[in-house]
C-alpha cells in the first residue's frame, strides 16, 4: 500500500466500514462494539434483531455507567431518518435498566438539525447523547475514524486486508490534532455527566464544600453547619442508629426535637458518614425548606440536582429521576 495522506487514510477507513455488513458481530455493529469495549474497558454485546430496545449493542448490565450503542452503516446515498433516530432514543429510555448514554456511530455526516433533534430527545428522556460520524471536524478529522484509531485494532480481522486498515489507522494517529479530538471522545465515553455514579460524586462534592466555611454553609445549607471546618462533634449514637434503621427500610422520616438541640448537625453528620462508607448506592441531595415551594418532589429534587451538579437543565434531571 502506498503512503497515504491523512485525508486518504480517512477515506480508506470510511470506505472499508461502509463495505462491512450492516449488522451482526462480524459487521459494522460488531466492529463498533469491539472498539467501544477497547476504549471503555467494558464488554459490549451486540443485540439480536427484534430485542433491541433502541440500540444495537449495550454494555454489561453490571456496570454502574450504562452505555448503549446504535450503529448506522449508511451509504452516501442513504437519507438520514431523523424521526427514526429520535424514536430510537425514546425506545432506549423504556429499557430496563435505562441507559445513561446513548451512542450513535454513523458512516456518513450527521447534520446539525438531526443532532439538535437527538439532543432535545435526550434531554426529554434524561439520556446523554454522543454522536461519532463521518463529518470532518474543524481539525480535519472525522470522529468515527478517530474512534476506531483509539481502539486496539481488535476489529481489523473483520476486513479483507487488516494490514491496510492498521496502516491507515496509524496515519490517523499521526495527525497533529489526533490527541485533541481523541481526548474529547474519551471524555464523552468515560466521564459522562449523566450517570448515577457521576451525580453522586458531584452532589457529595457540593455538600462537602458547603461545610468548609461558615459563610458557605449559611449560603448553601442555611445555617452554621461548617462541619468540615475543624469542628469537633459529640457522637449521637441514638440518632445514628435511628437513621440507619430508616435508611435500610426506606420511606419518609423526620428528626423531631426542641430548637437548638442539634437536629441539623446530627443529620448532616450522618450523611457525611454515609459518604465515607463503602456503600456507594445512595444519592443524597440537600434541599432547604425554601427549595420545596412547588409541592412537586421530583421537580424540587431535579432543580437541586441542576444547581449542585451545575450541568444540564432541570428538565433533563427531572426526566433522569424518572428513569432512576
Amino acid at each position: 500500500m502506498m503512503a497515504l495522506s491523512h485525508e486518504q487514510a480517512q477515506s480508506f477507513i470510511l470506505t472499508a466500514l461502509r463495505d462491512l455488513p450492516a449488522a451482526g458481530a462480524d459487521g459494522f455493529e460488531g466492529a463498533v462494539a469491539r472498539v467501544l469495549s477497547s476504549i471503555t474497558g467494558q464488554r459490549f454485546a451486540v443485540t439480536k434483531s427484534g430485542h433491541q430496545e433502541g440500540s444495537d449493542a449495550r454494555n454489561d448490565p453490571s456496570n454502574r455507567f450504562r452505555l448503549v450503542m446504535e450503529a448506522k452503516r449508511y451509504k452516501f446515498s442513504t437519507s438520514l431518518g431523523r424521526d427514526a433516530l429520535v424514536k430510537k432514543i425514546a425506545d432506549a429510555a423504556q429499557a430496563l435498566p435505562p441507559p445513561d448514554l446513548w451512542i450513535l456511530a454513523a458512516t456518513k455526516p450527521i447534520d446539525a438539525i438531526v443532532r439538535d433533534a437527538m439532543d432535545k430527545a435526550g434531554a426529554r428522556e434524561g439520556i446523554g447523547i454522543a454522536v461519532f460520524d463521518a463529518n470532518s471536524s474543524k481539525e480535519g478529522l472525522a470522529e468515527l475514524c478517530v474512534l476506531f484509531a483509539l481502539g486496539k485494532d481488535n476489529f481489523a480481522s473483520l476486513f479483507p486486508d487488516p494490514d491496510q486498515i492498521a496502516e491507515a489507522l496509524t496515519k490517523i494517529r499521526d495527525h497533529p490534532d489526533f490527541l485533541t479530538v481523541s481526548s474529547s471522545i474519551v471524555d464523552r465515553l468515560k466521564q459522562s455527566d449523566v450517570g448515577f455514579h457521576a451525580a453522586r460524586i458531584a452532589t457529595q462534592s457540593w455538600f462537602e464544600t458547603a461545610q468548609q466555611s461558615e459563610a458557605t454553609a449559611r449560603s448553601r445549607l442555611s445555617g452554621k453547619v461548617d462541619l468540615k471546618n475543624d469542628v469537633v462533634l459529640i457522637p449521637r449514637t441514638g440518632v445514628n442508629v435511628a437513621l440507619e434503621t430508616w435508611h435500610a427500610s426506606g420511606g419518609a422520616a423526620a428528626l423531631i426535637g426542641d430548637e437548638g438541640v442539634g437536629k441539623t448537625w446530627a443529620a448532616i453528620n450522618w450523611v457525611n458518614t454515609q459518604h465515607e462508607s463503602a456503600d456507594k448506592t445512595t444519592l443524597f441531595v440537600f434541599l432547604k425548606a425554601t427549595d420545596i415551594g412547588s409541592g412537586n418532589a421530583r421537580q424540587s429534587i431535579a432543580s437541586a440536582l441542576q444547581r449542585q451538579t451545575d450541568i444540564r437543565s432541570e428538565v433533563f434531571w427531572e426526566a433522569r429521576l424518572g428513569l432512576w
